[in-house]
């Protein structure tokens, strides 16, 4: 044989992880489910100093970070992400329910990737976050 046959174990491959930190809303689900549909395993927190610390000890693809966050704010939580050499890298899609501009802009200009509507279809997160990782492999 040449490779993995279709099914067994070694074809298998563990889903990306995907962090998701922010106040537990009625759009949460949703976005979970969102992110399943795309292959990752998401982890919610709601606490952004926790994020920092499950960040720092676990692997994750990926942070979607919803702009009303516990802790510390969405800004803070930024740049302290990308102050930090071992995570600084780390792909972040901005999480707004409201058309709350300001926030997303200062989000941005912090280091976000990128954001999306609280609510979206798959298709929309899988393109957002397709940007923002193309974005950090640079």
């Amino acid at each position: 044989m040449t490779g993995p046959v279709h099914g067994t174990i070694s074809s298998l491959r563990a889903p990306e992880r995907a962090l998701l930190v922010g106040r537990k809303d009625g759009n949460l689900p949703a976005r979970q489910q969102r992110l399943m549909e795309l292959e990752y395993l998401p982890f919610p927190i709601e606490d952004a100093t926790a994020a920092l610390t499950k960040l720092r000890s676990e692997r994750f693809s990926l942070v979607v970070l919803d702009v009303d966050t516990q802790g510390m704010t969405a800004q803070e939580f930024l740049e302290a992400l990308r102050a930090d050499p071992k995570l600084g890298s780390k792909p972040v899609l901005v999480v707004s329910a409201t058309d709350a501009q300001a926030a997303l802009d200062a989000a941005v200009a912090a280091g976000a990737d990128g954001w999306i509507p609280a609510v979206c279809d798959a298709e929309t997160l899988k393109g957002r976050i397709d940007a923002a990782l193309r974005r950090r492999a640079r």
